[in-house]
């Protein structure tokens, strides 16, 4: 979200970086068409600056210098162009977090609502009953949805349901990973199965050219997702949200909310957590705590060792 608000763009879209979900991204050359599509966009660029740098991993910026060096002709770090990283390395590294415990309270919330829910199932219809429940079928469905490219195979949703993107589909619209906001209750269907869902953005400016008029809310419509599980290959098709009752500090880096309810007990393990959690909020009125450890609230000692060998930069001021 973070690219949006400031009208830039994320690394992986600006790049053409890999995306892998399940597994770790391979980097992947260029084709010659998409080479100089980019040569021609970055002909005139000598310097990028990169915000969030604390987010970067140096698996991707090894992958940012090789696709620059390939740009440019150039073998030179990042092709000779001047790179300029920016952020708050306080805040937390680059890894994968556990979602279980949003997930578990993502699910509590359903449960209260599904007098008026809609489940979102992928439905395979056999010739008999005991086809369905054959021990074999069952066991090649993926319970872990990391397991099956990120896409969960039960999506429940309600009238007001908050709802978020779990992957970047149109960044230069806003509907990256992490966008927030309400599920709208129309459903479109094709053949008894849904295909399009509609949407309402906290941020209205999100996805205006997938906006519907009559509907008043943005068209969100399903992807299918190919990826491997116990040596086989599979098929997933399914909307690219999910539940946001809940959400794990990780996943809200970069956004900023009216109103947070802070968790701040034995799930925050990594050194950063708090502080980012913290930030995520524009005002105290709107931040709850509980539970509150205060020995959670801590950072890391290298950083910390960092800052404090960085020259401060002089400031000069001119009548």
């Amino acid at each position: 979200m973070s690219a949006k608000n400031i009208h830039g763009k994320t690394l992986h879209s600006a790049f053409k970086l890999p995306v892998q979900h399940g597994s770790e991204p391979t980097y992947k050359e260029l084709s010659s068409r998409t080479l100089q599509e980019l040569r021609t966009v970055y002909r005139s660029v000598h310097t990028i600056v990169i915000d969030k740098i604390s987010m970067v991993s140096s698996q991707t910026l090894l992958y940012i210098h090789r696709r620059l060096s390939a740009i440019k002709g150039n073998e030179d770090y990042f092709g000779g162009v001047n790179v300029i990283l920016i952020g708050d390395f306080h805040q937390l590294k680059p890894s994968i977090s556990n979602f279980e415990r949003s997930k578990e309270y993502n699910e509590q919330q359903q449960n209260r609502l599904l007098e008026n829910a809609l489940e979102i199932n992928a439905i395979h219809e056999f010739s008999t009953s005991d086809t369905v429940h054959d021990e074999d079928i069952c066991n090649f469905i993926p319970i872990d949805d990391r397991n099956a490219g990120g896409l969960p195979n039960r999506l429940i949703l309600s009238l007001s349901t908050r709802v978020m993107l779990i992957r970047n589909t149109a960044t230069e619209h806003g509907l990256v990973n992490g966008a927030l906001f309400c599920f709208v209750q129309h459903i479109e269907f094709d053949k008894n199965k849904p295909f399009r869902v509609y949407v309402r953005f906290d941020n209205n400016t999100i996805g205006r050219l997938f906006y519907d008029d009559g509907h008043h809310a943005t068209i969100i419509e399903q992807v299918s997702q190919e990826f491997y599980y116990k040596g086989r290959s599979f098929i997933r098709t399914q909307f690219l949200i999910t539940p946001a009752w809940a959400s794990t500090i990780h996943k809200v880096q970069g956004i900023t909310c009216d109103k947070i309810v802070l968790g701040l007990g034995k799930s925050v393990l990594a050194e950063g957590q708090s502080y980012v959690a913290l930030s995520r909020v524009k005002s105290l009125n709107g931040l709850a705590i509980e539970p509150f450890d205060p020995t959670k609230i801590k950072t890391n000692q290298a950083v910390i060792n960092f800052y404090s060998s960085i020259s401060p930069l002089k400031t000069h001021t001119h009548n």
